[in-house]
């Protein structure tokens, strides 16, 4: 979120118009700042209350829903104040100076959280048994924080600055520009860039471990398996039906008849002893070992279904949890992006906004912005379970 889109159409008075004093525009804004601050207020209140959603990702999240919060909590009331009042700002020179450094600390948290996010899955994707040694839930937590104080620092400068206050007026957009226009220009395409190239990435690696491959041979290639094999069937037929194991195929391995008696005493044939019964009827025999091995057949071809379900489950979960994250960064950029773009022509043309007579570009964008910490916590309710079950609990007053 751009804090240097957040240019005030209040300033100056003569050209906001109707669109800057329209009672619809700032009841809906109102509006917005309601459920804004409710959705992520109970986002932020369920992790802190069930533990089953306090994990890595959660956290990420949760730091995401305290930026909206901010700007929904703390920036857009002020916006509707000062879009209503008529005879200029009059809540003193503090709550001007706290605007734009509410602005500010919701706008660059915002966005550095989303990379955090990015960043998180595209590693949990591309190394996951390397990057679980470091992705621990105190090391996520210490991270956030320090990001937090950094955000804080970066922000600082417009808590002690009196360029917002102009007397009757307050501009916001004027102290962050005079103070770090360019800073926050880069703060925006930076990560902006950053979100970009992680989730391109993880959509990648994504669709390269979801692509359909084949386990087992192919049809019409059926064959006899070796001894390798036959140990390899055993241990993942240990490996997933572990109260199993005293019904190996070892016995098939063995050289000689041996391997053949084992065979038919693992297929339940009854019957007298090998040699005697391979002297009386050999064909006998012979059907035994036939049944065994489709025993065996059949007990592979359930190994191979069982493989297959996990493959399809992992699958799964990688494809609905870059989903959740895509939606987000995609909603991210489709509402801020038209912002920024809009007060960075302003700025680099202010004689064209002192020219404009209602300017709209401005204000639908800065709504466009509002409306994405808005939907940010419906997003998360209705893509991830965890947060759908709490949220439902936190309505229902329920427990853990």
């Amino acid at each position: 979120m751009d804090a240097s889109s957040f240019v005030n159409v209040t300033a100056p008075r003569a050209t906001d118009g109707a669109v800057g004093k329209s009672v619809w525009y700032n009841l809906s804004v109102a509006a917005l700042s309601v459920l804004g601050s409710v959705g992520n207020g109970l986002c932020c209140y369920a992790l802190l209350r069930y533990k089953f959603l306090r994990s890595v990702p959660n956290f990420l999240v949760t730091s995401l829903a305290a930026s909206d919060l901010v700007l929904c909590l703390l920036v857009m009331p002020l916006t509707v104040y000062d879009g209503l009042r008529q005879g200029g700002w009059t809540l003193g020179s503090v709550l001007c100076r706290l605007w734009p450094f509410f602005i500010s600390i919701g706008a660059v948290s915002c966005r550095l959280s989303l990379c955090l996010i990015s960043l998180d899955r595209c590693l949990s994707v591309a190394a996951p048994v390397r990057y679980l040694r470091y992705r621990k839930p105190r090391v996520v937590v210490a991270g956030i924080l320090c990001m937090w104080l950094a955000v804080v620092g970066v922000s600082l400068p417009l808590l002690v600055s009196d360029l917002a206050y102009r007397g009757d007026r307050c501009s916001p957009s004027g102290a962050i520009f005079a103070r770090n226009g360019v800073l926050n220009g880069c703060l925006f395409v930076g990560p902006t860039f950053i979100l970009l190239v992680v989730n391109v990435c993880t959509a990648r690696i994504t669709w390269k471990l979801n692509r359909p491959r084949r386990i087992g041979p192919a049809p019409g290639q059926a064959r006899t398996p070796s001894r390798r094999e036959a140990r390899a069937d055993n241990l993942e037929s240990n490996q997933f039906h572990p109260d199993q194991r005293g019904c190996s195929i070892r016995g098939s391995t063995a050289r000689g008849p041996a391997g053949v008696a084992t065979d038919a005493a693992l297929a339940n044939i009854p019957g007298p002893s090998l040699s005697q019964e391979h002297r009386r009827n050999p064909t006998g025999v012979g059907a035994a070992s036939a049944m065994a091995y489709a025993g065996r057949e059949q007990s592979s071809s359930v190994q191979r279904g069982n493989w297959q379900q996990i493959v399809n489950v992992m699958a799964m979960r990688r494809r609905k949890s870059f989903a959740v994250i895509g939606v987000v960064v995609g909603s991210y950029i489709v509402c801020w992006t038209p912002s920024f773009c809009v007060a960075l022509y302003y700025a680099m043309h202010p004689e064209i906004r002192q020219a404009l007579v209602n300017p709209w570009p401005l204000v639908a964008c800065r709504w466009l912005g509002f409306f994405n910490s808005t939907i940010n916590p419906i997003i998360y309710a209705s893509m991830k379970k965890d947060y759908k079950r709490a949220i439902k609990m936190l309505l229902r007053c329920r427990r853990a």
